[in-house]
């Protein structure tokens, strides 16, 4: 069984300057700023869907990709599978704005 994943909800980056790089993302592809805090910031698209979440850090880089569940999926379900595939899974609620609860797990190169 694969987890049943419909489409991408949103990517996290790790950055030393948070601001600086939530301008260019505001300014430049139009996205717009739906949740902020002291060190991070959640943009979304005009449609309301979240897109990027900036997270100040010393290395820049993706540290997370969100994808969102088909309807018919549980998350029970899903950390079932994961750990039966000896992975670490949890799941967290609010996490950010529009997202109520999630499945969090690692990848292969330590994500």
């Amino acid at each position: 069984m694969a987890i049943s994943a419909c489409k991408i909800g949103h990517v996290t980056f790790a950055t030393p300057d948070v601001r600086r790089l939530a301008e260019h993302y505001t300014d430049i592809v139009g996205l717009a700023v739906s949740a902020e805090e002291k060190d991070q910031v959640v943009l979304s698209t005009s449609l309301g869907e979240e897109a990027l979440v900036l997270v100040k850090a010393a290395v820049p880089g993706l540290t997370h990709l969100s994808l969102q569940l088909s309807p018919n999926s549980s998350t029970e379900e899903v950390v079932r599978h994961l750990r039966e595939l000896g992975l670490s899974a949890e799941v967290k609620s609010d996490v950010t704005p529009g997202i109520t609860r999630l499945v969090e797990f690692g990848d292969p190169a330590g994500r």
